[in-house]
């Protein structure tokens, strides 16, 4: 789906890039054929259709073949397609006025296109160290590349906020760069390892893609000064921190341990009289004599055995609670 606020709109990286590639390509003839572009062109992976409308829209003298220029707006139309973008039916006039101006690319400034090793590159303002300033660090981003990293971004993000590798494969593709580079480049940026970039993460691959189309090589690491300069080297770091995974503490199951004891119960005591029978039947029938009956009192006993069944019964409680 188209998005509205596309801008229909030439930067100078997107020249300069266009103006590197078609310059190693042409052989010093000035224009490409379609054998010369069909691996470009390709390389998008649009469908044949669009690549014929797109051929129909740059080729603006149908001569069969593109000058510079024409080129650099078939190359643009092949972004702004891999933007979900729709082609339109004639050049927007931004695109048709730089097709038609009489300046050539040769006489755009050099401090906006670059230059390095013979040819003209994204501009020095994207690269850090190719700027005027000899001790401006090459790898911090500015806050205009910032903003231009962003409106790509927007561009690209789906749904989720992030730009899926299918996504930004077709938009870094863009560079030419080969495939290994591209997936060094991918390593780096991808900090979370979720395989989806967010803002930052984006910002970094932009970058890093600009400064290899420069010329430069892409570090085995994230320098510090880039990620201070998307303000990621201090503690807000941990925003694109790899994922920890989450704690998870067993949940422990003690089994349900219920004890029963029973206490026994304390017997009742019979305390009638040991002696029921009158002293005078006990004398007369065991040869007892009285005065002995009289003198031993039972009670005595009673209350001794008492004491000590109750004594017992306490203690058999206490080693039931112990």
């Amino acid at each position: 789906m188209a998005t509205t606020n596309f801008v229909w709109r030439l930067t100078d990286e997107q020249i300069a890039h266009a103006s590197n590639q078609f310059r190693q390509l042409d052989g010093g003839t000035g224009f490409l054929t379609g054998e010369q572009v069909k691996d470009i062109f390709q390389a998008s992976n649009l469908p044949i259709g669009d690549l014929s409308q797109i051929w129909a829209l740059s080729d603006y003298n149908n001569d069969g073949k593109l000058t510079e220029k024409e080129f650099t707006v078939a190359k643009f139309l092949i972004y702004a397609r891999s933007c979900q973008q729709n082609l339109p039916e004639k050049l927007p006039e931004s695109l048709y006025s730089f097709l038609t101006s009489t300046q050539s690319l040769s006489d755009i400034p050099a401090t906006a296109l670059g230059s390095q090793s013979g040819y003209r590159n994204i501009p020095a303002s994207a690269l850090g160290s190719q700027g005027s300033s000899a001790n401006k660090d090459k790898w911090v981003i500015s806050p205009q590349q910032l903003q231009k990293y962003k409106e790509n971004f927007d561009l690209a993000k789906d749904e989720t906020g992030t730009v899926s590798g299918a996504a930004a494969i077709n938009l870094f593709k863009q560079s030419n760069l080969s495939n290994d580079v591209l997936g060094a480049i991918w390593t780096l940026a991808d900090v979370n390892q979720d395989g989806n970039l967010n803002e930052q993460e984006f910002a970094i691959a932009m970058h890093l893609i600009h400064y290899k189309m420069a010329g430069g090589e892409v570090p085995s690491q994230l320098p510090h000064s880039l990620l201070a300069s998307l303000k990621l080297g201090g503690p807000s770091t941990a925003i694109i921190a790899p994922p920890q995974p989450a704690l998870v503490i067993p949940e422990i199951h003690l089994p349900d341990i219920s004890i029963s004891v029973t206490i026994p119960s304390i017997p009742q005591l019979d305390t009638s009289p040991i002696n029921p029978y009158p002293l005078s039947e006990l004398s007369d029938k065991f040869g007892i004599s009285d005065v002995l009956l009289t003198a031993y009192d039972p009670s005595i006993d009673i209350q001794r055995t008492q004491a000590e069944v109750q004594t017992s019964a306490v203690a058999q409680q206490v080693f039931v609670r112990f």
